[in-house]
């Protein structure tokens, strides 16, 4: 090996060195970039889906609630479940 080779050697393993820390710091960041966004969209989706849920389980609960008083019945025990189940055959609630 003449000497011009092996003092460029040293140079080049900094250099690859040098890039690879770049690009462990670069994924680090997108990974966890990523893994931020996902939490907050996950997040949204589900305040979103329970949203709906509630305002569909209400609107059951309102609709029971005027069968219950035509036959003359104040409050029937479960009907939060009933409401439930009723709006989870709705497609996309789940129950």
């Amino acid at each position: 090996m003449s000497v011009s080779a092996s003092r460029a050697l040293p140079g080049r393993i900094v250099q690859l060195a040098v890039v690879g820390l770049t690009l462990g710091v670069f994924a680090s960041v997108v990974g966890f970039v990523t893994l931020q966004l996902r939490d907050g969209l996950r997040s949204q989706v589900l305040l979103s889906k329970a949203e709906t849920l509630t305002a569909v389980a209400s609107l059951q609960l309102a609709n029971g609630a005027e069968a219950l008083a035509e036959l003359g019945l104040a409050d029937a025990p479960g009907e939060l479940l009933a409401a439930v189940l009723k709006a989870s055959k709705y497609r996309g609630v789940v129950a």
